[in-house]
């Protein structure tokens, strides 16, 4: 072997011990690049759990907001239930009030209150109207003592004491040019008996009678 290739050889040929402080070295080296991993890496998990648990703190008042908005939204629902209810009850009072001292001034019978309440309404100022038309037919408000009795004129089997032939046809009253026959309250009152039971073939039939007993006082109209 030449004297050049042997000293190469040395040169090339370490001790173990040389090579782990080789190794040691190097590990140093990368260790000290990292040197703070420990640190950083406690920080983030520190990082993430206090994200964590703001996350689920945020979470914890969303729910007790929605549980609190829910039940706001609960309450006021029923708050705007019970004035609608009550606003509803004092209209048909009111209703009900002005009806009933306008039926009775006309002499009609309970059961026209009923019937006529379905064209009655409160005006902007809460005032009971009844529906009806103007002058050129279209639709409007008009005084409830008119329009009752504009209703009860076009209606009058409704009415109490009606004529029949000049003679008074008040309940019990038989006498007179029509003794013997059904006076138009009974008529009336059996038309209302008969219209409550659904019997309505023989309402049918006791509305021609009050027709013809109508028509025989000259008053023709349609029921």
């Amino acid at each position: 072997m030449a004297e050049d290739d042997k000293k190469e050889l040395e040169v090339k040929t370490f001790k173990q011990e040389d090579v782990d402080k080789i190794v040691s070295d190097r590990i140093s080296r990368e260790r000290s690049k990292y040197g703070d991993y420990d640190e950083l890496k406690k920080f983030k998990d520190e990082q993430l759990a206090k994200q964590d648990e703001a996350k689920n703190k945020n979470l914890e008042e969303a729910q007790k907001y929605d549980e609190l908005k829910k039940g706001w939204e609960t309450e006021k629902g029923n708050y705007n239930k019970a004035i609608a209810d009550k606003d509803v009850e004092i209209k048909d009072i009111k209703i009900d009030n002005a009806l009933e001292n306008i039926i009775n001034v006309n002499n009609a019978y309970p059961e026209a209150k009923h019937t006529v309440k379905a064209l009655v309404k409160l005006d902007e100022h809460g005032m009971p109207k009844m529906m009806g038309k103007d002058s050129v037919g279209n639709d409007t408000l008009i005084d409830l003592d008119e329009g009752v009795k504009k209703f009860l004129a076009d209606k009058p089997y409704l009415v109490k004491g009606q004529k029949v032939n000049g003679t008074n046809t008040n309940a019990g009253n038989t006498g007179g040019e029509q003794g013997g026959t059904e006076t138009l309250d009974q008529l009336n009152s059996q038309l209302s008996q008969a219209r409550n039971s659904g019997n309505y073939k023989e309402a049918e039939a006791l509305k021609v009678k009050i027709s013809a007993a109508l028509k025989a006082s000259g008053i023709n109209r349609n029921m």
